[in-house]
Formats: C-alpha cells, sequence, structure tokens
C-alpha cells in the first residue's frame, strides 16, 4: 500500500472518522458535566536531611541512607499517620462517616481502621527529585475539606515522624535506667555481704580474745 492509496482511504472514511471523534467529545463532555466537580489541595513538608547511627550515634547525611525518601513517604501514606488524622479530628464522631461506615461494612471492622483506608484513598504523596521536600496532595469534591487533609496529613506526618526519632532515645534510657537500679543493687548487695562478713569476723575475733582470757 503507498501513500496515494492511504489518503483514499483515509478521505473515503473521513465520515466516520468525523462521528467517532464527535461522539468520543460528546461523551467526555456529558461525564464532565455529570461527574462532580474535584479538588485538589496542596501542601509540603521538609524532611530532616541529617539522620543519627543507632549503634554509633554519628550523624550522617540522608542521602546517605538507601531509600530514605521513599521511607518517609511510606510512613506518609501509613494507616498510623491516617489514624492520628481521624483522632486529631474526630472523624469517628462524624454522623457522615458513621453512617457511611455502616452502610459500607455492617460494623464488622473497628470504624477507624475502615476511616484510614478511606482517607489514604485520597492522598498523594510526591517527593520532590531535587530537594528534601515532599509535596502532598488531597483530592475531594470539598475544597475546604481537602485543605483541611492535605494539612492534617502534614502535622501527623511530622508528630509521627518525631516519635519515631525520640522513641529509640526512650528506649536506651529506659535500658540504662535499668542497669543503674541492677548495678546499685549489686552495690546494696556487696556493701551487706562485707557488713555481715565483718561482723562474723569481729564477733569471732571477740571470742578469741575472751577465750584467751579465760585461759590466763
Amino acid at each position: 500500500m503507498n501513500f496515494y492509496q492511504l489518503l483514499t482511504i483515509l478521505n473515503a472514511r473521513r465520515n466516520v472518522a468525523f462521528l467517532v471523534f464527535f461522539f468520543t467529545v460528546v461523551v467526555i463532555v456529558a461525564v464532565t458535566l455529570l461527574l462532580p466537580k474535584t479538588y485538589v489541595a496542596s501542601t509540603s513538608v521538609v524532611v530532616n536531611t541529617t539522620t543519627s547511627d543507632s549503634v554509633t550515634g554519628a550523624q550522617m547525611s540522608a542521602q546517605e541512607t538507601p531509600g530514605y525518601m521513599a521511607t518517609q513517604v511510606d510512613i506518609i501514606s501509613s494507616p498510623n499517620v491516617a489514624l492520628k488524622v481521624i483522632d486529631k479530628l474526630s472523624l469517628y464522631t462524624n454522623p457522615v462517616y458513621i453512617d457511611s461506615y455502616y452502610k459500607a461494612t455492617e460494623g464488622k471492622i473497628e470504624i477507624r481502621d475502615w476511616l484510614s483506608t478511606v482517607l489514604l484513598n485520597g492522598l498523594s504523596v510526591v517527593p520532590s527529585k531535587s530537594s528534601s521536600v515532599i509535596f502532598l496532595y488531597y483530592q475531594s469534591t470539598d475544597p475546604d475539606y481537602a485543605a483541611t487533609m492535605a494539612n492534617a496529613f502534614a502535622e501527623a506526618y511530622i508528630e509521627t515522624n518525631l516519635e519515631l526519632k525520640i522513641e529509640p532515645s526512650k528506649r536506651t534510657a529506659t535500658w540504662f535506667k535499668k542497669q543503674v537500679a541492677e548495678m546499685r543493687q549489686n552495690l546494696v548487695n556487696a556493701q551487706q555481704a562485707l557488713s555481715a562478713y565483718q561482723k562474723e569476723k569481729l564477733l569471732s575475733l571477740l571470742m578469741n580474745v575472751q577465750m584467751l582470757k579465760v585461759v590466763v
């Protein structure tokens, strides 16, 4: 088939092509008009690029840690962060959510777990390719709700990230406290043993002196 034959075929079927194009445009416009408008709110968080080695305590750049940014994205998109948003906004007390929850689950699962899945469906997390910034996008039919959720997820992530950094220090402090308590108890036991030993030796010495006096 040469170029002239191709043009001839296209020209013969131009009406069909036009009808298909027109029908496609009509469908797209109709769907756009019928579907509710959606709004996307965005916010961003700056990721701390300095971390501490869990063994040596040495400071290192986050860029030196493989998958660090991907890990932060996973944290933001985690049910743990979503549950913080739910608790912060008390969404489990919202009548609209409660009604939807019972219709969707018939109460077979915990409402907070169901809500976390629902909320995460509207969240998109995109890390910057050239900086330590992560962008959060939340989609909803209500612009105010979308903005509220985007900000709530950002705040919940910051809280979670802080907890993840503080928790190892708490565990370390607890371990050292336990070790100090054990060492203190060992010292008390040693002092008591030494005191008992000294008393025993002193008593033995006094008995020997008394025996010598009797002999004399």
